[in-house]
This record gives C-alpha cells, structure tokens and sequence, in this order.
C-alpha cells in the first residue's frame, strides 16, 4: 500500500498544507523507499529547503494532500525503485504521481535506485536517456547516509528552474554548488511498447462491443465506454492529411520559406537549426499514415438551447472542471469521475453578457477567471466553492478584455489581451492587479487569445487578428513584439495553443488553414497546412493529450483536430459528425485523461477519448 509521509509531524492534516509552500516533492513507494526517503528529507532540508514527504495514515484519503504538494511544489524529486509507478488499489500511488509529472511538465529529478524498473510506465517515461544520480542504499537500514553529491545536484537542479538567486518557499536565500543535466534530454520520438504490432483484444460492454489495442489503457476506455456511454472506435491504420508547403501556387512567405497554399503565406523556419527527431516538413507529396488507438467522443448533460453559455474552463485541485460563465449565470461544473454537471452551486452571477472568460488555477489553489466585460476577478475556493468578485477589482469597464491566461513560473498570472491595451498581471499572494505595468498595446480587436509559457520562461501569447506574437518576459515584465512578426493581420487567424512535447508550440487553427509552428529556442516560425474544414471558425482552443497528440476542441467544425508533433501530421476525419456551430469553446484535460469540450451554444459537454 502506497504512503506519503511528511515532517514534521507523522499525520498532517490537509489543510495545513500550502500548495506553494514545497521546494521539493519526494514521490517514492514507501515499501522501497520509506528510510532513504526520509534521510534524503533531512539532508536537503538541511539546507534550507523545505521538503514535502507526508505520512497518512492507512486508508486515509491522501489524493487532496498530494495533489496539492505536487502541482505547488517547484520540483519532483523520483526515488526511481525497482516498482516505481506502479498502479495499486491506494487513492494516489506513484503511477498517478508520475502521470502527472509527465503530463504536466512539472522539473524532475530522477534517482535511480535498481538496474531496472519492472513497471511499463517508468520504463517508458524514464528510458536511459533520461538522466539520473545513482543511489542503491538498503531500505531496511534506518541510519541512511545520503551523498552528499546528491544533495548538491538536486540544489543544482533547482536552481535551474529559478535561473536568479535561489531561495526556498520561504524566500530565504540558499547556496548551490553543482549543477545537474537536465533530465528531458531529447533523443528519439516517444515509443510505446507493444503500439505498432500489437494484437488486438475485445470485450463486451453491455451489447456493444469494446475493442482495444492491447498497450493502451483498457481500463480507462472501459471506464469511459461505461461512464459516457460511447463505444471507442476500433484501433485501425486512418489516413492522416501531411503539414506541408502546400501546393507551390502561393507567393513566397517572409524569410524563405516553402510556397503556401494557394493565395497563402509560406513559412519562414526553412533555415532553422531543428532537432533531426522533431524537425518540421517543408515539401511533402501524399499522404501518410498513423495509427490512432481506441479515439472517440461522447456527450453528456442536459444544458439548454440558450447560446454563448460557458467560456473556457480550468481543472481544479479537487478534480473538478469550472467553467466560466459569459452569459450564463452560473459556474458550469463538470465532475470527470461521474460525468455530471452541476449549475446551481455556484450561481447567481448575473444575467448580464460576456461576464467573464477563461481560467487558471494558481498555486495557492484558487481558481482564476479573467473578466470580459466585468470589472473584477472572478476567484472560487474549490475547497468550499466560496466565489470572491471583490478583491480584485476596477480592471476597466471596456468590453472582451481577456479571455485566457497563463499561471508562470513565478507564481504571477498573466491575462492575455484580446480587447484590452495591457496586460492584465495577477499576484495571488498578495491579490493585487496590476493593468500599467505592461500597457501601451494597440487598441484593436481580437489581438491575442492563449498563451504558452515555453521551457525558455517566455510566454508566448498566440495571435488571432494580431501581426505579430506577443512574448511576455514574466521574470522582467517586459513585453516583446518584433521578434516574432510580419504575420497576416487580415482577419483571424489562430485561437489558442499547445507546447507539444517536441517543446515546439502549435497553434491551433480557427479561421486560418494553417497551424503556425515556434521553436521557443531561435524564435523560428513556420506555417503548415492542415486541410480547412466546413464552417467559419473551425477549432478554438486545444489540449495536449496524454499520448502526446494535440487536440482541437471544435467550434463550428464537425470534426476533432488531431495533431501528432512527432510526424507532422493532422487527423479530422477519425473523431467527426459533430453537427452545428459554436459548440464547444476550448477543452480541459481530466485526470482519468479524457477532454472535456467547454459548452458554448452545445446543449451538452463534448468528452473526447484520444486513444493510446
């Protein structure tokens, strides 16, 4: 049975634990690691670190406890056993921690304590590129020596993530020594054991069949077919549409770049210096094929005809989805687990429109949401669903001022400006706006929608009638808006984007009938064509899937986007027959790894499995 445990006292109750408080979270399996753990506790906390390894005991619900310390804490540190990640019957264990680590980008380091992990999921996510400190201690041995080598790594390590001085949650300053590779070396594409010759299993789910790859998550999409009451589609070969130049017809784009589609813009990454893994195509004939396991949609709620309802949505700590409501009155929330949604807990907000956009969950466990219209934050306790329109107020009463926003590294929350002429800037600690800071932008409309904080820090916020990226610098709160320009500003473009696992950014294509391509590293764009599809505004928003696919959530389309960053290519015919206009605006990944599709005019919420 999996643990957690944490000092100074052996059971902590959850609310004594502040989310931002941990410098570093412990994830291990307490039957292999318990002493090493805790000698490793007293060794960085030694120097000055404040370190999350809790003890609950047996049978207690420790998911609240550690959800909370792994998604504040500035990094994970992985005891990497011989049964490291292994699913048990515990309400979290280390493959969830793991999940998370993956899924979420959150630093780690990894400690590797046996000649091999037992568990497919630590051999996928920890393969031997990944670096690691070696460390074999004996378990049973309660008088542990840790290296101090070790130590000064894991302080290094740290230190990369907060490249100025370094201090601890308690904004103490704190000496580094050595400095430590960083663990997310990039060699070859992901690989899932047993994926491309697997042989394929079925099983009945009431009437209908159920079939799956063997490799993927049986449980989960069996879970799935039972909870929303689809049937995920057969695991077959599904012709794919290549990102390419387009058909050569179209004038030459900025820098270079390959022919556009007819009457389009080429790229301008022809010259860029791109990993041989993850390099983007620039000319390619055809079409290419990909396997697509076990993908499929559902629906679920009775929400109403009414129009302009929900606008964007964020996961909480508590594994519950909140939507934010433009028009509607009340807090739309999803619960994954059940697949039922609740509009009456929060509600009475008002019947006035575009009231509030987007969300984001901060570190002190607050939810965020920006106001379109209105003039304060909206801010929701998940804890107790207590709603707080007060503190943070007199933002300015001009129309649709942010929509989305990005939660930094620094703990700052950042509103993207889609009318407003500022940024809107947020301090959760101290629940202080700040709308002078970064201002002076021009006063059109539907600038900028999304932003992705990439691993250089740099938020990266996407355009949609905007020429030009906005990057904001969170570290320095300055603003940059001629690296990346000389984009189209004739119409929109682009609503939304993804940091793909490759750690280049797609955006995802709403008007537009190209996705644009940065590399974060030399600033490098290029334009690659994904074949347009029925309706105005195609996809808004989209979500990095756990198999590393992009997901485009659609709003007029009928069909998911579907994009794969290892090969380049898009997918918009597996996950289709989604009939009407303006459904779904923007998605949520879950824990149980299906997306969840916001209701905008949609009487129901869109659930999207994206396979293995």
């Amino acid at each position: 049975m999996f643990r957690c445990c944490h000092k100074p006292t052996a059971t902590v109750p959850v609310a004594a634990h502040d989310a931002a408080a941990f410098d570093i979270f412990i994830s291990l399996r307490f039957s292999e690691a318990r002493n090493a753990g805790k000698a490793l506790q007293r060794a960085l906390e030694a120097r000055g670190l404040k370190v999350f390894l809790c003890e609950v005991p047996p049978g207690s619900n420790i998911a609240k406890v550690v959800i909370r310390a792994l998604h504040g804490c500035r990094m994970a540190v992985i005891l990497g056993t011989r049964t490291y990640g292994k699913e048990t019957d515990s309400s979290f264990s280390t493959f969830d921690e793991l999940q998370y680590i993956v899924d979420r980008r959150k630093p780690f380091f990894l400690v590797k304590m046996c000649d091999d992990f037992e568990e497919p999921e630590a051999q996928f996510h920890l393969r031997s590129n990944v670096a690691y400190f070696a460390w074999t201690p004996k378990n049973e041995d309660t008088n542990i020596s840790v290296p101090p080598p070790l130590v000064d790594d894991i302080v290094g390590k740290l230190k990369e993530q907060t490249p100025n001085t370094l201090t601890n949650a308690s904004g103490q300053q704190l000496a580094a020594t050595t400095s430590f590779d960083s663990p997310l070396s990039v060699s070859e594409p992901p690989f899932s054991p047993g994926r491309e010759d697997a042989k394929m299993f079925a099983m009945e789910v009431g009437h209908e069949p159920l079939t799956v790859k063997r490799g993927c998550n049986w449980k989960r999409a069996l879970r799935t077919a039972l909870a929303v009451a689809i049937v995920v589609g057969v695991a077959v070969a599904v012709p794919i549409t290549v990102l390419s130049g387009g058909s050569g017809n179209g004038p030459d784009g900025p820098g270079g770049g390959p022919d556009g589609p007819e009457g389009g813009p080429g790229g301008n990454m022809s010259n860029a210096s791109l990993p041989t893994t993850t390099s983007l195509p620039t000319t390619i004939n055809g079409t290419t094929k990909a396997t697509l396991a076990a993908a499929g949609t559902g629906t679920f709620g009775q929400l109403g005809p009414t129009a302009d309802k929900w606008l964007g949505g964020v996961l909480a700590s508590n594994g519950l989805i909140y939507a934010a409501p433009w028009y509607s009155p009340s807090v739309l929330i999803i619960n994954p687990s059940t697949n039922t949604v609740d509009t009456t807990t929060i509600s009475g907000l008002g019947t006035d429109p575009a009231k509030w956009a987007g969300g984001v969950m901060a570190h002190n466990g607050l939810v965020y949401m920006f106001p379109s219209n209105r003039q304060s934050m909206l801010i929701i306790d998940p804890d107790t669903n207590a709603v707080d329109i007060t503190s943070i107020h007199s933002l300015g009463s001009t129309s649709n001022k942010w929509y989305s926003g990005v939660v930094a590294s620094n703990q700052l929350i950042f509103g993207i400006p889609l009318y407003a002429t500022y940024v809107l800037i947020i301090d959760p600690k101290t629940s202080t706006a700040d709308i002078t800071t970064m201002a002076g932008l021009s006063s059109g409309t539907h600038k900028w929608y999304g932003g992705v904080q990439a691993d250089n820090d740099l938020i990266y916020c996407i355009p949609v009638k905007a020429s030009s990226v906005l990057i904001i610098n969170p570290g320095s709160l300055t603003m940059d808006l001629t690296t990346i320009s000389d984009l189209s500003s004739t119409g929109s473009k682009w609503y939304g984007g993804v940091l793909a696992e490759n750690g280049f950014i797609y955006t995802i294509p709403a008007y537009s009938a190209t996705i644009l391509v940065i590399d974060p590293a030399t600033n490098a764009t290029n334009e690659l064509v994904v074949a347009p599809a029925p309706g105005s505004l195609k996809w808004n928003g989209g979500v990095l899937a756990p198999n590393g696919n992009i997901i485009g959530i659609p709003h007029d389309s009928q069909s998911v986007l579907v994009l794969d960053p290892t090969t380049n290519t898009t997918d918009t015919t597996t996950i289709s027959n989604l009939h009407g206009s303006a459904k779904w605006l923007d998605g949520v990944l879950a824990p149980n790894g299906l997306i969840y599709g916001i209701p905008h005019d949609a009487e129901s919420v869109l659930v999207i499995d994206p396979g293995c």
